[in-house]
């Protein structure tokens, strides 16, 4: 300990003769000499700050500010100042004067303090430094220490090249020093070696913690002085422990009071410069503001709280240094510096020498005042800072009493939180809120089972680190401690007994409920959610009984679903029509409904849900509004019937008719639009299947082939116009294959007339270069292309006049060039196309659906490589966005290649983490022109396509946002082309001839389909 102050204080010494005179010495007598001003410069890279050993001292980041007084920037080497000291910055980046005015007024020259308050140690590990906007722009290196000019609650702030950083005080309080703590006497008497007979707090501590000024702790003494003329809940046990008064008025008595002490203060600092203490003296008293109070019980020293300023305490033994505190159940530690002796002048002092012990403890939740309630008033005394166990001596209702340096004092019950003992066998609610939440995991905070009522009290199971696990819907839940209190459980009335029913119960949602055990109205005590069941308990009238939170409630029978068992195979409808939901597409979508007071056979059981047979997939209707039932008054149930591959698209909602009584009854509907099979066909009638039961649909009202509609839209603007916009945003075609182009010489690196071809040239224009159709830079003459900078051409010949003839960059633009204005004007214009023939499948509404389900999506992607079998993930991205089904199979197998295109089956993409995944675009998106492969999957990783299904959904997503549903009208593949809302923006793709090319595959589709249903858009230009 004594070697530990000693070479402490040497360093402070030194740190001192640095502060006085090196700094102004040396560097600012660099700078008088060259008369030279600091500059503001820029490190470009990342960048080593070394001392004049060459010892690495920290770390700069990229595009870090700071001052130097270096006049050359030679070698990337700069001189920086580094706290007191002189460094040098090397890096092999740029360094960069700043010149911008705008960056130099966001920086002023600072210069380092002679008053210092202490020291940063980087001990195992490098400590980041921040700029003001909280941004990390370096390190001090491990084994380096860096002075402290000033600090607040949240940073330590430093200086590096004239500069103020900052450094996050809560997270490295452990690596400063301060210099009051490290002046400590360096005597060598033999007076310490009495510290050696009970404790080894100095010698084993080898730091000590930062001394965090919180708010309270900073309090004058007018505010420390609390007084209130309220009477404060405490029973007072004996004349030392009167009433506590809760009211924290202060009366201006206290204040003149506090006056007196500060001038007897004053006046005993004044007479007494050096007070004495002897091994007898039994009390001191408190001159400075916020002694602090340490536990050396560990190996180093720990803060534990502070004593108020003006206060007497009485002690347990002398020190050399320090004064022996009784301090809850164990002896902490005061500096004598900032202490005289004194009389005992206090009236709550704690049985003579005596700690606490056996009794309940409580951890302070932030930095607590300790009251001393002796004189009527609340005078603070102490207090405790943040995160400090402590014993308890007594509980109060509304405060806590403890033992704090030989006095009683008095805590707010809320300032504090309250341990609990393995035996607890109960806990009280003593929530900020109404309700505290009950969790599954303690692992999962985002996973809430129910709530429990703030003062409600409650049977726990387990005790964990911070939770109680108690009884909650046949599991364990857990309840944060930290908003509870150790309790008796003597007010609950309604503990449960573990007896129940085999029959569960479910909440609709969230529900409250109640205990009836009071007289009065019900008492709610905890809230249940629809994520759990519960065994039933008894079923009254309007209520369930059951057991939550180890006591018994009851919920009202509205709010809770009595459960289906497994073995239930059927279910009436007791309500009004229920929805029966398809949820394929990952929402649920409403297919048709089931009728009130008929029963139908289920095929799942699910918490909330049927599961049935809907056509020829499974289907949902809620339970709520349901019963079990043993099927008995089905007359039609199924027992032969099998769908077929025909199917009808329902034109309107279709009743679904019972042909076993008579007349014909109804016992469910199919929405319009919706697709399904058939068992047999009659003259009027088409037979089907519905939740078991055999029913039949008029084919008056069912499409069973094709349904064609034809619409038109009518644009205010010509077809020239038109045509004009569209050239101007360069289209392309590949019908020309254009094999040569000219480039003129002096936009790429060919620096020779005569040479020997072929040889490769770059283009070396920031702009490009132009492939033209002849050698001229004319008006007139067509340009096939742009080839951008720095990409390689092949120089075939040289045409005269500084031009070349070039091959024409496949590499670069695949087997595409500009599109004449003809082109344009042939795929534009719909007149031009018969809408007998595919051409009409361009104009396909694209919000329809065609009425396809996925087993008949399924053959049209057989033999389709990656993407056979896919037809679920196409219906479920159709039906989730809106988007006809059989366009987004025909988009998708052009843009792979029938399923076989990289992109399609598979491409490594590296990520910005590193790691390398397979990522899939089935409709290549993104793959612009150049790069298209690397550009798509870059743009499917962002994406999280990582399965083929993921590109497909969400492929079919991305077309639906960007181009049917994004405000643009673009409904149509010629409307994805070619916008005509808004011509030559927005458009998908740059070839003309895009929406034409996937009309063929689109119409094959559709024509190898059951049934199906166009809806056709035709623009219309003036």
């Amino acid at each position: 300990m004594k070697q530990n102050f000693l070479t402490r204080s040497i360093v402070w010494v030194l740190v001192t003769l640095l502060v006085v005179s090196s700094f102004p010495s040396s560097l600012l007598a660099v700078m008088d000499e060259q008369e030279q001003e600091p500059i503001l410069i820029n490190v470009s890279g990342e960048s080593k700050i070394l001392d004049s050993k060459g010892e690495q001292l920290g770390f700069l980041h990229k595009d870090t500010t700071f001052y130097t007084i270096s006049t050359s920037f030679e070698e990337g080497e700069v001189a920086i100042q580094w706290g007191t000291e002189n460094a040098t910055v090397q890096t092999e980046a740029a360094i960069i004067p700043v010149q911008e005015q705008d960056v130099l007024a966001n920086y002023n020259y600072l210069e380092v303090d002679s008053e210092l308050i202490g020291v940063i140690e980087a001990k195992d590990e490098p400590i980041p430094f921040l700029d003001q906007s909280k941004k990390e722009i370096g390190t001090i290196s491990p084994g380096s220490t860096l002075l402290v000019s000033k600090l607040d609650d949240d940073y330590f702030y430093i200086l590096v090249g004239g500069v103020e950083y900052l450094i996050d005080r809560a997270e490295y309080s452990d690596y400063y020093l301060s210099q009051d703590a490290d002046q400590e006497e360096t005597t060598t008497n033999n007076e310490d070696a009495g510290l050696n007979e009970d404790i080894d707090m100095p010698e084993g501590s080898t730091e000590q913690e930062v001394i965090e000024e919180e708010s309270e702790a900073t309090l004058t003494d007018d505010h420390d002085q609390e007084q209130t003329n309220e009477q404060a809940e405490i029973e007072t046990p004996d004349k030392d422990h009167i009433e506590v008064v809760e009211d924290e008025k202060v009366e201006q008595e206290a204040k003149k009071e506090t006056e007196n002490i500060e001038r007897a203060q004053l006046k005993l600092a004044v007479e007494t410069k050096a007070p004495v203490f002897s091994k007898d003296t039994k009390y001191f008293k408190v001159t400075e503001d916020n002694i602090p109070i340490y536990d050396n019980r560990s190996s180093s020293l720990k803060l534990v709280g502070y004593l108020t300023k003006g206060q007497v305490f009485p002690r347990t033994r002398d020190y050399t240094s320090w004064h022996q505190i009784t301090f809850g159940d164990y002896y902490a530690y005061v500096p004598k510096e900032g202490t005289v002796p004194s009389e005992r002048l206090i009236q709550n002092e704690y049985a003579a020498n005596s700690l606490v012990q056996g009794t309940r403890t409580i951890t302070t939740l932030k930095s607590t005042p300790v009251y001393d309630n002796s004189s009527g008033n609340l005078v603070k005394y102490a207090t405790l800072v943040k995160g400090v166990e402590h014993t308890v001596i007594k509980e109060y209702t509304s405060w806590y009493s403890v033992l704090v340096s030989g006095r009683v004092g008095y805590v707010r019950k809320t300032d504090v939180k309250t341990n609990f003992f393995s035996t607890d066998n109960y806990f009280k609610v003593v929530s900020d809120g109404l309700k505290l939440p009950v969790y599954s995991s303690r692992d999962d905070a985002s996973n809430v089972i129910g709530y429990l009522y703030n003062g409600q009290e409650y049977p726990r199971t387990q005790q964990y680190s911070g939770w109680h696990g108690i009884k909650f819907g046949g599991i364990t839940g857990y309840v944060r401690s930290t908003s509870t209190t150790p309790s008796k459980g003597s007010a609950i009335k309604n503990l449960g007994d573990g007896k129940a029913t085999n029959i569960s119960i479910t909440p609709r949602w969230d529900s409250v409920v109640y205990d009836n055990t009071k007289p009065g109205p019900l008492v709610p005590f905890a809230v249940v959610r629809s994520n759990k069941s519960y065994k039933l308990i008894k079923e009254y009238t309007s209520w369930y009984s059951f057991e939550v939170a180890g006591r018994i409630g009851y919920i009202r029978k509205s709010n809770a679903i009595k459960e289906f068992t497994e073995n239930d195979r059927f279910f009436k409808v007791e309500e009004e029509s229920l929805p029966i939901y398809d949820n394929r597409s990952g929402k649920l979508v409403q297919v048709g409904l089931v009728t009130k007071n008929q029963s139908y056979e289920r095929t799942g059981n699910y918490t909330s849900w049927h599961q049935i047979e809907f056509g020829d997939f499974k289907a949902y209707v809620p339970k709520e509004g349901t019963i079990p039932d043993n099927g008995g008054n089905i007359n039609n149930l199924n027992t032969k019937y099998k769908n077929t591959k025909k199917t009808f698209t329902a034109l309107k909602d279709l009743e679904v008719m019972d042909n076993t009584t008579t007349p014909l009854t109804p016992f469910g509907t199919i929405k319009e639009g919706q697709s399904y099979p058939v068992i047999s066909e009659g003259t009027k009638w088409w037979g089907i299947i519905l939740a078991g039961r055999v029913g039949y649909v008029k084919k008056d009202d069912a499409l069973g082939g094709i349904y064609k509609e034809v619409t038109y839209t009518n644009y205010d603007y010509s077809l020239d116009y038109m045509v004009e916009k569209q050239m101007k945003v360069n289209p392309q075609t590949d019908k020309y294959r254009i094999q040569y182009a000219y480039v003129a010489g002096y936009l790429i690196s060919a620096t020779e007339v005569k040479d020997t071809y072929p040889k490769q040239a770059v283009v070396k224009s920031t702009s490009g270069v132009n492939l033209r159709e002849a050698p001229n830079s004319n008006s007139s003459t067509f340009v096939y292309n742009t080839v951008p900078y720095g990409k390689t051409l092949t120089i075939v010949d040289y045409a005269g006049n500084g031009w070349y003839k070039v091959e024409y960059p496949t590499h670069i633009f695949g087997g595409f060039s500009a599109a004449y204005e003809s082109d344009v004007r042939e795929y534009v214009d719909p007149i031009n196309f018969d809408l007998t023939t595919k051409s009409m499948y361009q104009f396909v509404l694209l919000s329809k659906y065609a009425g396809a389900n996925p087993s008949e999506l399924n053959k049209l992607l057989e033999g389709k490589g990656i993407l056979e079998g896919k037809g679920e993930a196409f219906s479920q991205g159709s039906k989730l966005v809106g988007i006809n089904e059989v366009y987004l199979v025909s988009h998708a197998l052009l843009e792979t290649g029938n399923g076989t295109s990289p992109l399609a089956t598979g491409v490594n993409y590296t990520a910005p983490n590193g790691k390398t995944y397979m990522v899939y675009n089935m409709f290549g998106i993104n793959a612009n022109d150049g790069n298209a492969t690397a550009n798509a999957s870059k743009f499917a990783y962002e994406q999280g396509w990582f399965t083929p299904e993921d590109a497909i959904i969400g492929g079919a997503k991305f077309v639906a946002d960007k181009y049917v549903y994004n405000g643009y009208g673009q409904d149509t593949i010629y409307k994805m082309r070619w916008n005509p809302a808004n011509p030559a923006t927005h458009q998908y793709a740059t070839d003309v001839g895009w929406a034409e090319k996937q009309t063929n595959n689109f119409m094959k589709m559709y024509n190898q389909l059951t049934s199906y249903q166009l809806y056709l858009d035709i623009p219309k230009y003036q």
